[in-house]
């Protein structure tokens, strides 16, 4: 209903106004997120925010809101694509939005390639392995430890006493025979990751 009031509208008049209360409701839409390409047995949390103030999934939000998300996830692990977000250039687990119409927010993942080797099955010598791990090139790597992707590691085969090396993954390296450590450097791991050999030979006696 309209109220009414009166006031002086001009010098000399009055007159009588009415005033309507209009409501404005600013638009708001629904924001889901998820994460795919987990293992059943594994877990990561994928958190939203926004101007400092963390934000429920499957909430609605007013049009117009920045949206930052963040993924936490075991370093076994790398993003491939976000979907409906904007991927940060200096961290890959972060994108942000700005919400305009209901949307839901898929983060991909993938496994890390592996490099293994069996020691056990190795005379004559021994190998190390060294690539990029969570960007650090140079990083000592175990058998069976992940290595980030489309990266390379340097193999190096050490030979025992009285050995020398022969060829890393099938590939001659020492056609010299010469004493000593011997490395292949820049090899290529796969996406499915790599198993890495060695062979040394006895020297003559």
């Amino acid at each position: 209903s309209s109220t009414g009031t009166t006031y002086t509208c001009c010098k000399g008049s009055t007159g009588t106004l009415y005033v309507r209360a209009v409501v404005s409701v600013a638009q708001t839409y629904a924001l889901t997120w998820k994460v795919t390409g987990l293992a059943a047995d594994d877990q990561a949390t994928l958190s939203a925010s926004s101007g400092g103030r963390d934000l429920t999934n499957g909430g609605s939000y007013a049009v117009n809101t920045p949206v930052s998300f963040h993924l936490e996830v075991d370093g076994k692990y790398y993003v491939t694509a976000w979907t409906n977000a904007e991927q940060s250039a200096s961290d890959p687990a972060s994108a942000t939005l700005t919400l305009t119409k209901d949307t839901e927010v898929t983060v991909t993942v993938a496994k890390k390639p592996t490099v293994s080797w069996d020691a056990s099955s190795i005379t004559g010598g021994t190998i190390s392995v060294k690539g990029t791990v969570n960007g650090t090139e140079g990083t000592a790597v175990i058998s069976g430890g992940y290595v980030d992707p489309n990266t390379t590691i340097t193999v190096t085969a050490t030979p025992d006493h009285d050995y020398v090396v022969e060829n890393i993954n099938n590939a001659a390296v020492n056609t010299g025979k010469a004493n000593g450590s011997v490395e292949a450097n820049a090899v290529a791991v796969p996406a499915d990751g790599l198993r890495v050999t060695a062979s040394f030979l006895a020297k003559p006696r």
